[in-house]
């Protein structure tokens, strides 16, 4: 991502040391068109992140909106209203955006953990395969995992796969769909 990027993104990137500039390009990039593939005509946007290395502080969490506005506007295909981009730590006191972000970072451990067991067990998703919670995979993320395959949840939510096959040059992506079948939740 960092060949020949030209003067102009290097100057975008001068307030962050050179061993992030890869961190935050895929952040945002990635950020980017996960909200132009999800958002709507005029529709606001809040970006929150935890208070790491990509938005240590003011300033760069200023200059991060300015590349978030960037990617969006070469990415989308409809305007968007206003696009916001916060930390954890720009929380007002009600700790909602920290909340939010304790919503993905369960929801996307709990994910891994099951991930991980079904690839230790020999199986993996697949497209038109039908496979079980692994047993192996701890009763919170199995319970997680039940909730993040329901669809009749007001929270919407959409699972990414990004996968770079073994011996393969580049990266994939795809939605993984989970479907909950009734009388698989064991709680102990």
């Amino acid at each position: 991502m960092l060949e020949d990027i030209g003067n102009e993104a290097e100057e975008a990137l001068q307030l962050w040391k050179p061993t992030v500039h890869e961190h935050l390009l895929r952040v945002t990039h990635l950020g980017g068109m996960l909200a132009a593939a999800m958002s709507r005509p005029g529709q606001d946007v809040m970006i929150i992140t935890d208070q790491d290395e990509v938005a240590s502080n003011a300033t760069q969490l200023t200059q991060l909106t300015e590349l978030f506005s960037r990617v969006l506007g070469n990415s989308l295909a409809h305007n968007l209203g206003h696009i916001r981009v916060g930390t954890t730590q720009s929380d007002d006191g009600t700790l909602a955006l920290e909340d939010l972000a304790a919503i993905a970072d369960v929801a996307a451990g709990a994910l891994c953990e099951i991930l991980s067991a079904m690839k230790l067990h020999g199986f993996g998703p697949g497209k038109g395969i039908i496979s079980l919670l692994p047993q192996v995979a701890s009763p919170k993320a199995r319970l997680i995992g039940h909730w993040l395959a329901c669809n009749r949840a007001s929270l919407q939510r959409a699972i990414i796969l990004i996968e770079k096959p073994e011996g393969a040059g580049t990266y994939k992506a795809g939605l993984l769909k989970l479907q909950s079948i009734t009388g698989n939740v064991w709680m102990p």
